[in-house]
C-alpha cells in the first residue's frame, strides 16, 4: 500500500477508525475525515501506539453534511497528493429508534436527516473526491 492515498469518512469512531488504521499500518497515507477533531486526535494517538508513522494517518475535520466542509477537506487532501486510490464512505447516522417498528417511529425530520446524511452526502463526498479519484487511472470506467 506504501504510495497510495485514502480519503476515509467517519473516521473517528467504530468501522471508520479501524478501516483507516489497518490501511495506514499497511504503508498508506489516510486523510481522515469526522465531526468531532478531538475523536480523529483520538484515531492518530492510537496509531502512533500502533507505532505507525504520523504522517500517514492526517487529520481533516469535516461535517459531510456541510458543502463548504466537504470543498474545503478535498482541497486540503488535494494539496497534499496529487490523487487518490479509494474513497471509504463511512459517516452515516444510525436509526434513532431501538424500537420493533423503527421507520414508523421516525419524524419527518429524522427522517429527513437520515436520508442526507446516509445518502446525500454520500454523493457529495464521491463528487468532491472523483477528480483525484480519476487520477489513479486505476478503473478503466474513469475518462
Amino acid at each position: 500500500m506504501h504510495g497510495k492515498h485514502f480519503w476515509v469518512t467517519g473516521a473517528g469512531t467504530g468501522y471508520g477508525r479501524c478501516i483507516a488504521l489497518a490501511l495506514a499500518a499497511a504503508s498508506a497515507q489516510v486523510f481522515i475525515t469526522g465531526r468531532r477533531a478531538e475523536k480523529l486526535e483520538q484515531t492518530r494517538a492510537e496509531a502512533l501506539a500502533l507505532d505507525i508513522e504520523p504522517v500517514r494517518v492526517v487529520a481533516v475535520a469535516a461535517d459531510i453534511t456541510n458543502e463548504r466542509d466537504v470543498a474545503r477537506a478535498i482541497e486540503v487532501i488535494g494539496t497534499r497528493v496529487p490523487q487518490l486510490h479509494g474513497l471509504i464512505k463511512n459517516a452515516a447516522l444510525p436509526l434513532a429508534s431501538s424500537s420493533a417498528s423503527p421507520l414508523a417511529d421516525l419524524t419527518l425530520a429524522q427522517w429527513s436527516a437520515l436520508l442526507t446524511t446516509n445518502a446525500t452526502t454520500q454523493w457529495m463526498v464521491s463528487k468532491a473526491a472523483l477528480p483525484l479519484l480519476k487520477k489513479t487511472k486505476v478503473y478503466g470506467w474513469f475518462s
